[in-house]
């Protein structure tokens, strides 16, 4: 029972005894005016106010019952607390240093979310979750509803069923770990909560969690389980700044936070698009994909690379720059940065090397120098390579950020062409990947006349990437 509790209790009590006064005199009252008025109406109304101070009374008896209750409870752990205290003071008092005292920063590493179990019921709980989103579909909560539980998901759920079931590992319907997304998330958590275990020193200790956006487990449990840590660090694994995506993950943080007596201090990482491991690291899968579709293609080379990034609605990315009146956390740019970080250190080249197209922003041509020798580049790339930044997964009829990738592709697959893509939004596999790209857009570019197709695998629990985020998370160290 807390301060707050036994004044609420005290205030009732003295309530209580205003009102079996007033009943009592009521009662005295109708007595005495016994004798003025119809009797069977007095004998009620006497009756009523008797019956009604002998509620009130064993109302009263129950809630003095329970606050003497309350009272012990508190003096209880009032006597735990004080000899926790004890204890504690009489470690200080042997320490050399009474300054130093060792911190525990709690770590919360979060990603989208994916179905429990690749079935409908499951399917049909995840997109709800999501969609219902107001930084996923920002209209009116009415509107949202109508929309997400009358429309989007009484329509998509089933067919998105059949797609989560044809990436779900080893077809095991049932295991959330067999969800791509789901294992790669794992793996990566433990690898980078193992990293900062060789970090911990008598000043501080790092506790890792892992949480899921929407389902399970969820930010809230995640939290719940670092509520004893005096710092916490939230980082989405989403490499540019959304709205929807870190957005929406740092307000439920907060909102499951605030609803806490004691609050640690908080620090939400809120992009890494050009952190030099993410950028090698997928630098490293690329080279991964050219060698390992090698004999499949037959040697012949890519003439095109496309990286693909989700795409957002237009009014989002307008929003946020009338918001900040800066493109410092526009996603828009922020997905170019990238784009131009992984070319670079792709093929190690120079400004000269790399002309951007006059018509649209983020599409590049590569002319390998003449100084430029390489055999490993000359039997993956064609001399002169064309590079697009394009933008996939559109919901709606309304302006999304364009280039969509699949009318890119359609147009690269009528010129016959042999296209790498590589997804440099996507930090894990997923159905996105998986399945739109890896099965739906490949399908459509093979009928319409394209030579070859490759994806990239995303960087998922791969070590670069796991020791650029454990060196993210340990800068926060220096200024706790």
């Amino acid at each position: 029972m807390t301060l707050s509790s036994a004044a609420e209790t005290s205030a009732t009590l003295e309530i209580s005894g205003n009102l079996i006064k007033n009943s009592s005199e009521y009662v005295r009252e109708m007595i005495n005016n016994f004798g003025s008025t119809n009797k069977t109406t007095q004998l009620c109304s006497i009756g009523g106010g008797l019956l009604g101070s002998l509620f009130m009374l064993r109302w009263i008896v129950g809630v003095s019952k329970k606050s003497k209750e309350k009272k012990k409870e508190i003096e209880r752990i009032f006597k735990e607390i004080q000899q926790d205290c004890r204890q504690q003071v009489n470690e200080l008092v042997k320490k050399e240093n009474v300054l130093s005292k060792k911190q525990k920063i709690g770590v919360l590493i979060v990603n989208l979310g994916t179905p429990s179990q690749a079935t409908h019921h499951y399917v049909y709980r995840y997109l709800s979750q999501f969609l219902m989103d107001g930084r996923v579909i920002d209209v009116s909560y009415l509107l949202r509803f109508l929309l997400v539980r009358g429309i989007i998901v009484p329509f998509r759920y089933k067919r998105s069923t059949r797609f989560y079931q044809e990436i779900w590992k080893n077809k095991d319907y049932s295991n959330s770990e067999c969800s791509p997304l789901k294992y790669n998330t794992t793996s990566l958590v433990s690898k980078v909560s193992e990293n900062l275990k060789g970090l911990n020193d008598d000043n501080c200790e790092f506790q890792v969690e892992m949480a899921m956006r929407y389902q399970e487990p969820s930010i809230e449990s995640g939290l719940k389980k670092l509520e004893g840590c005096a710092h916490i660090v939230v980082v989405p694994l989403f490499p540019q700044y959304a709205s929807a995506t870190t957005g929406s993950t740092h307000e439920e943080c907060m909102r499951v936070v605030m609803k806490w007596l004691t609050i640690p201090s908080l620090h939400f990482n809120s992009t890494f698009n050009l952190m030099d491991m993410f950028i090698k690291s997928n630098v490293k899968r690329i080279q991964e994909a050219l060698q390992r579709t090698k004999t499949e293609r037959e040697n012949q080379p890519f003439d095109h690379l496309l990286l693909t990034y989700h795409s957002l609605p237009v009014r989002h990315v307008t929003q946020e720059f009338q918001e900040k009146k800066s493109l410092q956390y526009s996603y828009y740019q922020q997905s170019f940065e990238t784009s131009v970080a992984i070319l670079k250190e792709l093929f190690n080249c120079t400004a000269e090397e790399l002309i951007q197209d006059e018509t649209n922003v983020g599409w590049f041509t590569y002319k390998r120098s003449q100084s430029d020798s390489s055999d490993d580049y000359s039997s993956n790339f064609t001399p002169t390579l064309q590079i697009s930044t394009c933008f996939q997964s559109r919901l709606g009829k309304e302006p999304w950020l364009e280039p969509y990738t699949s009318k890119t592709l359609g147009l690269l697959a009528k010129q016959s062409s042999r296209v790498l893509i590589a997804c440099p939004s996507f930090t894990s596999d997923c159905i996105e990947t998986d399945h739109e790209l890896e099965i739906e857009e490949k399908e459509e570019f093979y009928l319409k006349g394209g030579k070859y197709m490759a994806v990239a695998r995303c960087v998922n629990d791969d070590d670069l990437f796991a020791n650029g985020l454990t060196d993210l998370i340990a800068k926060y160290k220096q200024v706790l």
